[in-house]
């Protein structure tokens, strides 16, 4: 089950991790000073907290549950239940965290200083209070996945374009997250630089450049003609599916239907053309097209255990959807679209109760509950992999 919190905030459940104060202390130890660091631990503590419940309150508000981590890199919350938010609603949880610490930390803070323009002591904190609640909740806002402002234009794009633009996400926040590493490391900011070095690999990663399963290299955004795909000459059904499926992880909607096509057309395979009919049904699942959705799940003769799970929670049927996938992953833990179906649950905030279903049964659902992690950390979900992390 989930680890304990170490206390509850404005009724939300608080744990601290150890590298939170690890990483904490290493910062603070450029002061040189033990009291200037434990009061920067002291600030930078009550900062992230104060910013982490902006989150936590904004889901609240629409109607979902949260919990709070504090962790190596600043602070993650993770809300439950939270399936229903429209993308502005997470446009708003987004930009919450940062809104709050400066409403109610930075800008005081600057106000105070200006009025009062006290030295000493209280000029320090006045100054690293502005400091950690303006400059880095700014910052914070830059549009870099994963930080909040990635999060923001991801949403955006969706709006936009009416389906995930994942890729074009990691590439804006390559394009930003760049220059912003090599300028911190020329102010000599060593922790921010190395945390933008860290969201670099993050979103090179994502793009998937190095990918080489079944024989893809790299996977096109979406829209690309797919030249660029190399393949090996004969491939089997079987590995244009595995492609296919590897594909939406990556958020390549376009690559995965042209793979399904290509079963339809080409096979001769009953269960393959069944299995090809569904892949295309998780890709319209993926990219929100609910009318296209239904047209395929209708024209399905028997829609996998995994897929009819996925569309119970899709419709709201959050106990008995969440069941039906802790029994899927169990029964059949080799079908094809299992990553699919995990990373897609992780995506509505259903993934952790499905994870409690697995840890109630015993030695055999543990295992299950392994892999969900080892799923989540393949396909680069930091926040949810964290999440089963300190479940398990």
């Amino acid at each position: 089950m989930e680890k304990k919190a170490h206390l509850t905030v404005l009724g939300f459940p608080v744990r601290f991790e150890i590298w939170f104060w690890v990483s904490a202390a290493f910062i603070a130890s450029r002061t040189n000073d033990l009291n200037r660091a434990l009061l920067w631990i002291v600030l930078v503590t009550v900062s992230i907290l104060v910013h982490e419940l902006g989150h936590a309150l904004a889901y609240r508000r629409f109607g979902a549950e949260a919990s709070i981590s504090m962790w190596g890199m600043g602070g993650l919350t993770h809300g439950s239940n939270a399936g229903h938010l429209t993308p502005q609603q997470r446009i708003f949880v987004s930009a919450a965290g940062s809104t709050l610490e400066m409403v109610t930390l930075g800008i005081p803070a600057w106000v105070l200083d200006q009025l009062w323009a006290p030295g000493g002591w209280a000029g320090l904190t006045l100054h690293w209070l502005f400091w950690i609640n303006v400059v880095w909740a700014l910052v914070n806002l830059a549009p870099v996945w994963p930080m909040d402002g990635g999060h923001i234009i991801d949403e955006i794009l969706f709006l936009r374009e009416g389906s995930s633009q994942r890729r074009t996400t990691n590439a804006i926040s390559l394009v930003t997250a760049i220059p912003i590493a090599i300028y911190m490391w020329t102010l000599d900011m060593t922790w921010g630089a190395f945390l933008f070095a860290f969201f670099i690999v993050l979103n090179l990663r994502a793009l998937g450049v190095f990918k080489k399963r079944a024989g893809v290299e790299w996977w096109p955004g979406e829209g690309d003609g797919g030249e660029r795909v190399r393949r090996p000459k004969q491939r089997s059904s079987a590995d244009k599916l595995s492609s296919g499926y590897t594909a939406l992880r990556n958020d390549a909607g376009s690559f995965a239907k042209r793979e399904a096509t290509e079963v339809l057309s080409s096979s001769r395979s009953r269960s393959a053309r069944r299995d090809a009919s569904e892949m295309l049904a998780w890709a319209a699942l993926a990219d929100r097209r609910e009318v296209e959705l239904d047209r395929l799940v209708d024209g399905l003769d028997r829609p996998s255990p995994l897929l009819r799970a996925v569309l119970l929670l899709e419709d709201g049927a959050d106990q008995e959807g969440i069941v039906a996938l802790a029994d899927a992953l169990m029964s059949d833990p080799s079908h094809v679209a299992v990553e699919q179906a995990i990373v897609h649950v992780s995506r509505s905030g259903h993934i952790g109760h499905v994870v409690d279903v697995l840890l109630e049964r015993g030695v055999a659902g543990r295992g299950h509950a392994v892999r969900v992690h080892s799923v989540l950390e393949a396909a680069g979900h930091e926040e949810s992999r964290d999440h089963i992390g300190r479940m398990i």
